[in-house]
């Protein structure tokens, strides 16, 4: 009998009541819902995670159930996931939108300074929106770092002691280089890059014996080795643009390619501006026709020396999709990159390059059986 059924709900959000939906079902006796990060998902997306998880959290005397989750660790995974997959969550999304708990009007600012629970019906904090006073700059050591880190949620397993190195080395030289302190935004796109290099990485061979070393006693003597842990295939060496007002822009790239062996250099012109010469260079270097779906460009935090986080994706030019794609409907595969420096266009040249890097590592590892050979008569 029903008795002994797990009734489960999935939910889209076309009509905007995806959550709303899935809530209805929990109150009439749902025990599985099917959810995802930041609501993405087909069409619409799907019902959010962290929307139904914090009503129940909230109300917990109006629906049958309890939860497990961690709901300080909301904010940091809505990060990964959007720098990760490149889409963008809304500035106004519910729970983890960067405007959740900013308030500009008067009225709401004296509501919130004389009682928080006036506009707030719950905490920053809860969903792990640090409301701290740790403030980090060029003096700042490692502890202090690891702490700041801790805080914004990438605590204990959430990095590896490698990325936790090249982190911390990115750190030091934004750091160097802002006149203002660096922001938790700042802080979020650090952690986004160094991870984003880390899934890049594809290639067997060696890594470029290329690091810089610092000459600071925070910065262990292996920081930027660590940076390049996950062997990568293609690296920037070098980057020089030319452009301006009624002049053709043109870009000069040098990359290593690390199964090779060499520095490979290579100029392209543009007639739609820097990036575009630029990622044409890059190009020609790899010897591959590349499409670019998604291009996006944020600062993380106020000023003209904040750092700009790129956000790129890529796929295969023009051919026909691969019979063993596993990609939805047989498409060819996407691949996304990202990458952050105060200068836009060296991120990104570093954020293409990352995307590239993946689809290569994807091409040199995809040995998934296609459909037809998962065919079975019956």
């Amino acid at each position: 009998g029903a008795d002994s059924v797990v009734f489960s709900t999935h939910c889209h959000n076309d009509l905007g009541l995806a959550t709303a939906n899935t809530l209805a079902g929990i109150t009439n006796g749902a025990r599985q819902v099917e959810v995802t990060i930041n609501g993405i998902g087909e069409r619409a997306g799907n019902t959010s995670l962290e929307e139904v998880v914090m009503n129940i959290h909230t109300h917990p005397h109006s629906y049958p159930v309890e939860h497990t989750i961690n709901t300080r660790l909301f904010f940091s995974t809505s990060r990964m996931v959007e720098d990760l997959s490149g889409m963008a969550v809304q500035a106004n999304k519910a729970i983890v939108g960067r405007n959740a708990f900013l308030h500009e009007s008067g009225i709401h600012q004296d509501g919130v300074l004389k009682n928080k629970q006036t506009y707030e019906i719950i905490r920053p904090e809860d969903v792990g929106v640090t409301t701290g006073n740790l403030a980090l700059g060029k003096h700042s050591g490692r502890h202090a770092f690891k702490t700041k880190l801790e805080d914004l949620g990438y605590g204990g397993p959430a990095l590896s002691d490698a990325q936790f190195q090249a982190a911390f080395a990115k750190f030091k030289d934004l750091a160097d280089s802002k006149k203002a302190g660096v922001t938790d935004g700042d802080m979020h796109a650090l952690v986004a890059d160094v991870r984003s290099t880390t899934l890049a990485g594809g290639s067997s061979a060696p890594p470029p014996e290329t690091a810089v070393k610092r000459t600071s006693t925070d910065l262990p003597e292996d920081a930027h080795e660590a940076q390049a842990e996950s062997t990568l295939r293609f690296t920037l060496k070098h980057l020089q643009v030319f452009t301006g007002l009624g002049i053709t822009p043109t870009a000069t790239v040098t990359l290593h390619d690390a199964v090779k062996g060499i520095d490979i250099t290579d100029v392209a012109l543009a007639n739609n501006g820097p990036i575009e010469a630029t990622f044409s260079a890059i190009q020609r270097i790899i010897g591959v026709d590349i499409q670019l779906l998604n291009f996006n460009v944020a600062a993380t935090s106020e000023g003209q020396d904040t750092l700009g986080k790129v956000a790129v994706r890529i796929a295969r030019g023009a051919q026909e999709p691969e019979e063993n794609s596993l990609a939805p409907g047989g498409s060819v595969p996407k691949f996304t990159g990202l990458a952050t420096n105060v200068d836009i266009i060296t991120a990104s040249a570093n954020a293409y390059i990352s995307a590239v890097n993946r689809m290569i590592g994807h091409d040199e590892s995809d040995n998934r059986a296609s459909h037809k050979d998962r065919k079975v008569d019956i």
